[in-house]
């Protein structure tokens, strides 16, 4: 039987008031969870650490956090009658008739958000609801897109998390999962969180949505490989990727020209190709439509997988499977597709890392200096600049008992942590731009000077700058 009930507006209202007082706020939970650190994945659980050993004073932190059996008079002390009542309408506390309350359901404030869910070491089954306060779920809710749009989709939901917080931004979006678990979690967080805007779908990926599109579609699946039998919160086929996969191929049917996609996956790499060269050619036909960037927050080799998903004696058999499949290594991070508006226009791919800068408006921003960029002819006109966080490293040799440059590197942290390694020339050709000057101009400049190599024309300048302005290092003002 399903915990949780759906009651009525009046139960939510009296419900969410009280639950978004200075005793439940975020930072007031975050005293109480810690990292637990039990994955290298970034999807570790935040587990209940109680400070210096004794209680929380909170009955709320005792009863939703920590899962404690409070005592009845504590309660009633703490809370008035009709918000007490509301409470056991609702299924979140029960005990009703017995001298201590206690919840069936994990419950706790993420994103401006209030979420129910089930507790981390208390599952219900193949089909538990995952909790989003932990460090996967946050890392996306930070890189979640927060400009505006029409409709949004958000796949393998679990909690309905990532919809409500985009029914802030967007007129409507759609909370899909496949299990009726899922569903019935997500409505009610959409009813405690009064978010009028966000419909609750059951139903497999893109099932319960056939025949529509959407201008944003983000999804956080299940991507732990699986051995044996399948957690469907969890678990993503043999290698991890199968669920992904499949969210990635429907994206030329429901995702609209102009439209974003983020996902945060696992994936691995092979002998024949790196990850996010195939995730490109899951896009099949369609693939010259789109931009794509996968940024990697960690790296995992096969032995190092292999011992978080069977341990002990079992994960050197696993270890052999990944190995037979080609793979080399898995890497953990952010998978970003966005469609082009229109024909014509050159599709990119790019490899980066997430920084510490990273963050909501990175993906868009990226996206947005693209559109600048995808015309050779449109980047003659453009004036750019050196970016403020672009920094260089160059490398020296003594030749003729001089030091001579032998290489440069060029770093940035934003929008992403990244680093590229030019040929020495380079450098000053970059220098020239300081957003006084186009493209066009630069170059005639530059071959006047005769600072330019043999054969390096203007449509080489053009792509090289066009590849700055996209990775960071240089910038354009915006009209």
């Amino acid at each position: 039987m399903l915990p949780l009930r759906l009651g009525d507006p009046e139960d939510f209202a009296r419900v969410a008031a009280a639950l978004r007082g200075p005793d439940f706020e975020e930072s007031a939970v975050h005293r109480i969870l810690r990292d637990s650190g039990n994955t290298a994945l970034g999807a570790e659980s935040i587990e209940p650490k109680v400070a210096g050993g004794l209680a929380s004073s909170s009955v709320l932190l005792r009863l939703f956090i920590e899962l404690k059996r409070v005592p009845r008079a504590e309660v009633e002390a703490a809370l008035d009658r009709a918000t007490v009542d509301s409470f056991l309408a609702l299924d979140l506390m029960r005990g009703g008739d017995a001298d201590c309350f206690e919840s069936p359901v994990f419950l706790y404030p993420v994103g401006e958000m209030l979420i129910a869910s089930d507790h981390y070491n208390k599952s219900s089954g193949a089909d538990s609801v995952f909790p989003a306060i932990q460090t996967g779920t946050l890392h996306l809710l930070k890189l979640l897109p927060r400009s505006a749009a029409d409709d949004a989709l958000d796949l393998c939901s679990g909690t309905g998390i990532c919809a409500l917080v985009l029914s802030r931004y967007v007129r409507h979006a759609v909370a899909a999962d496949v299990t009726a678990r899922a569903a019935h979690f997500a409505e009610f967080n959409r009813r405690l969180n009064d978010c009028g805007n966000v419909e609750i779908a059951c139903g497999d990926l893109y099932g319960p949505v056939q025949g529509r599109t959407f201008d944003r579609i983000v999804a956080h699946p299940p991507y732990m490989p699986s051995v044996e039998e399948a957690k469907i919160w969890r678990d993503g086929g043999s290698t991890g990727e199968a669920i992904t996969r499949r969210i990635v191929e429907g994206l030329p049917t429901y995702l609209r020209p102009g439209g974003d996609f983020l996902a945060l996956c696992l994936g691995s790499e092979r002998d024949e190709a790196p990850f996010h060269l195939r995730a490109r050619e899951w896009l099949g036909e369609a693939e010259a439509e789109f931009n794509l960037i996968f940024a990697v927050r960690k790296y995992l080799s096969p032995e190092e997988l292999a011992g978080q998903v069977a341990g002990g004696e079992n994960a050197d058999g696993v270890e052999r499977a990944f190995r037979e499949a080609g793979v080399t290594r898995f890497c953990y991070g952010a998978l970003a597709i966005q469609r082009h508006e229109g024909a014509g226009t050159r599709p990119w791919t790019m490899r980066t890392k997430l920084g510490a800068s990273t963050g909501a408006d990175s993906f868009e921003e990226v996206f947005g200096r693209s559109r600048a960029c995808t015309q050779l002819e449109a980047v003659a006109d453009l004036r750019p600049r050196l970016a403020p966080t672009a920094k260089a490293t160059v490398a020296h040799r003594v030749d003729e008992s001089k030091f001579v440059a032998t290489e440069v590197l060029l770093e940035t942290e934003f929008p992403f942590a990244h680093a590229i390694e030019f040929e020495p020339w380079i450098f000053p050709l970059a220098a020239r731009f300081d957003g006084s000057r186009n493209v066009a101009t630069v170059y005639a400049e530059a071959k006047a000077g005769e600072a330019l190599p043999a054969g390096f024309g203007f449509e080489d300048l053009a792509s090289l700058v066009a590849m700055l302005i996209i990775q960071g290092y240089l910038t354009i003002d915006k009209a």
